[in-house]
């Protein structure tokens, strides 16, 4: 149980940090510059890795854990709320990804 805490702990900095990245993103796509747009956008994308890259962990730890998450999730108050943390961070990084695609949109119809 300890170490899927700590893979959680360690996939919530990961999010955190893809949700400064978007935006820090946003705010160059509102300025209008594209040489920083470039450069954070290679950024994104490597973050994107790191947290593919660590919810894989986590699975596969579950997996070999033999771990049923929603038993867990009862269980244990702890990863019950970095679980639900994580899905309102993810929630936060939809509606920032949105948002950063809709004044994308915007830039490009001007």
């Amino acid at each position: 149980m300890i170490r899927l805490k700590e893979l959680m702990e360690e996939e919530y900095k990961a999010l955190m940090e893809l949700l400064l990245l978007l935006k820090d993103q946003y705010l160059i796509l509102l300025s209008g510059e594209s040489i920083p747009l470039d450069m954070i956008t290679e950024k994104i994308n490597n973050a994107n890795k790191l947290i593919a890259k660590k919810e894989l962990i986590r699975r596969e730890k579950k997996k070999e854990n033999h771990i049923n998450l929603q038993g867990v999730l009862k269980e244990n108050i702890e990863i019950d709320k970095q679980y639900k943390d994580i899905k309102a961070l993810i929630y936060e990084l939809q509606t920032q990804k949105e948002a950063n695609e809709q004044v994308l949109k915007q830039r490009l119809n001007f």
